[in-house]
């Protein structure tokens, strides 16, 4: 006689952060003050990891009240969000150029020397955004940044399909 499997109850899945940003700024100033919000970020972020990274410490390093950050990120994941966009649309533009249909009739050397090359732009751009390999870490470590990504590659590799086309 087999006795029944006992089973914990399963947990209620935790909710994913809000990834969204507040609002866009429009004024100058506001455009200024968010645009150093990010660099700030991605700054600790090469410092400190993800773990480490708040709010909190964005704002001390800033010099900046936390409300004044909250007007546009409810919290560190949606600048995460916000820095993981901007890397995977500079990726995606160095790619844009290279996917052609020309670039599939180029002879085998030529080729395989271009894909290393395209690889290696990509890699440069990771390498010199600041905290752009943290920013990526972030993008495949997070739940609620992978989208970021899969949306990323879901884009390229279309565009890739497109030149066999």
């Amino acid at each position: 006689m087999t006795r029944p499997a006992s089973r914990k109850p399963r947990r209620p899945a935790a909710a994913l952060p809000d990834v969204a940003p507040k609002k866009a700024p429009t004024q100058s100033r506001a455009v200024e003050t968010y645009e150093r919000i990010l660099a700030t970020a991605a700054e600790l972020l090469g410092e400190v990891g993800i773990e480490r990274l708040s709010t909190n410490l964005v704002c001390r390093r800033l010099g900046l009240s936390p409300p004044a950050l909250y007007q546009y990120f409810p919290n560190k994941y949606a600048i995460l969000h916000e820095l993981g966009q901007r890397l995977m649309q500079r990726q995606n533009e160095l790619l844009g150029p290279w996917a052609t249909p020309a670039t599939m009739s180029l002879p085998e050397d030529e080729f395989a020397r271009s894909v290393a090359e395209v690889f290696l732009q990509t890699l440069r751009v990771t390498q010199e955004m600041p905290g752009g390999v943290w920013v990526t870490r972030a993008l495949r470590a997070v739940p609620s940044l992978q989208d970021v990504r899969t949306q990323s590659h879901d884009a390229m590799t279309e565009l890739l399909m497109q030149m066999f086309l």
